[in-house]
Order: structure tokens, then C-alpha cells, then sequence
């Protein structure tokens, strides 16, 4: 299995994108703003996405995806595409659509299944099993925003569990109990309601020794340590789990 980094900073940094990972180059986490131009640059092939899971609806995390249905509708790439998210998730793409492709066109989305051959499944805190893949829904805590989803992956024999943004809490622990390889929000050095910290993870990784961390959504402000099963990736960067 092969994961590419596309983004692994947050909004304002002056040195990474917004945080999104690629699987196999066809399940794609977050597609926040500025995620469609590194994909671009990275030279992937959009129409091979299959699925996009969206942890909750802030702009780093979630905007793009309006670009990125325009762009295959253009391209007329519009092989079934799957979005999986949060409660609401299709009504905020609709309502993200009309934002900015609206056109005074009242019923221009009313069946936006069809014209971009969508499937939508809005999850929360269950398991859903896919041709390819299973996936578990958490609900973490990332200040007042809500829904706000982390992810429990099971595929191609592996445990991937994905944060997007949270603070420390009883599902952020499931996640990394049950997860063997983890991409993890480290926004911050101490924890906040918002986001955990740098330092509670690395407590985290010498707990949980036989799992690997990936801090991903980092501030410019976090710099590297060394530890074993810490990784620190950059934009671009790409890691095989075998």
C-alpha cells in the first residue's frame, strides 16, 4: 500500500499545504483549500480518486471539493465517485456549490448525484464495509465545530486511523489503540480545546511503541525530534506500508 502526502501543514503555514493524504492513489483524506493545485503538481491523476472522506467542513479540510467536481465535469472524468463524511455532508456540498457556481440557477444541484455521478454516505460513529475497504467512523472533539469525524481504515490488511483536527478524547484514543499506522493533527506544542498537542503524542508513541505516528497538520511552529516511530513528513513525500 502506498500513501502520498499531498499536504501536511495548516492553514496560514508558510511551508506546507493543507493537510490530505492519498491511498493507492484512489481513497483520498481531506480536500482542503490549496489540495487541488498539489495534486495537480504532484502529477496525479485525478480520475483515478474513487473515494474522498471529509473530516469536517472548515475551509483547509473541505473547499476544494467544489473545484474538484467542476474539474471532472469539465474533463468529463465522471467515473462514480464516492464522498464520505459527517452528517450534512451532501447539503454542505450543494450549499458550496451554489457558493460559487450558483448562477442564480435555483435548481441547478437539486439532483447533483446525477450530473457528477456521486454517491454520498454521511457517517457517524459506525462502520461502513466497501468493495475495497472498511471504514469507522469516531466523533472527535475539535473545539465548538461539530461534526467533526476521525477514521478508523481497514485496508489491504492494515489499520490506518486519521484524525483531521482534534483534541485529546475518548475516541482519539479508540483511534489509536485500534489503528497500527496513525496520521494525527499536531497543530500545536501543548494541547488545546481545539487541537493535541506535540507533546502528548510523543507520550503517545513511547506508550504505544509498536505503532507508527505520522504528524501531519502541523503549525511551522513544530520542529522535528527524534523518535523511533515518530515521522515528521513533508508535502509530496510518500511511504510504502507493507
Amino acid at each position: 500500500m502506498k500513501i502520498d502526502f499531498i499536504g501536511t501543514g495548516m492553514m496560514g503555514s508558510l511551508k506546507r499545504g493543507n493537510s490530505s493524504i492519498l491511498i493507492n492513489d484512489e481513497i483520498l483524506f481531506d480536500i482542503g483549500s490549496g489540495v487541488l493545485l498539489k495534486l495537480k503538481e504532484m502529477e496525479k491523476d485525478i480520475s483515478k480518486i474513487k473515494y474522498i472522506i471529509i473530516t469536517h467542513f472548515h475551509a483547509d479540510h473541505f473547499l476544494d471539493i467544489a473545484c474538484f467536481l467542476l474539474m471532472r465535469y469539465i474533463r468529463k472524468e465522471q467515473k462514480e465517485l464516492t464522498l464520505i463524511g459527517p452528517k450534512g455532508l451532501r447539503q454542505k456540498i450543494i450549499d458550496l456549490m451554489y457558493f460559487t457556481h450558483g448562477d442564480n440557477e435555483p435548481n441547478k444541484y437539486e439532483k447533483i448525484e446525477e450530473k457528477y455521478n456521486l454517491v454520498f454516505k454521511e457517517v457517524e460513529e459506525e462502520s461502513v464495509k466497501f468493495d475495497d475497504f472498511e471504514i469507522q467512523a469516531l466523533s472527535l472533539i475539535h473545539s465548538t465545530c461539530t461534526p467533526c469525524n476521525g477514521y478508523i481504515l481497514n485496508i489491504d490488511g492494515k489499520t490506518i486511523g486519521y484524525t483531521g483536527d482534534t483534541t485529546e478524547c475518548e475516541s482519539l484514543e479508540k483511534l489509536i489503540k485500534e489503528s497500527r499506522h496513525i496520521f494525527i493533527d499536531t497543530t500545536v506544542m501543548n494541547t488545546t480545546k481545539s487541537h493535541i498537542g506535540l507533546s502528548r503524542i510523543l507520550e503517545y508513541a513511547k506508550e504505544y511503541s509498536d505503532k507508527t505516528f505520522y504528524l501531519i497538520h502541523r503549525s511551522d511552529a513544530i520542529k522535528k525530534i527524534e523518535q523511533e516511530n515518530v515521522i515528521f513528513p513533508e508535502d509530496g513525500d510518500a511511504v510504502k506500508i507493507n
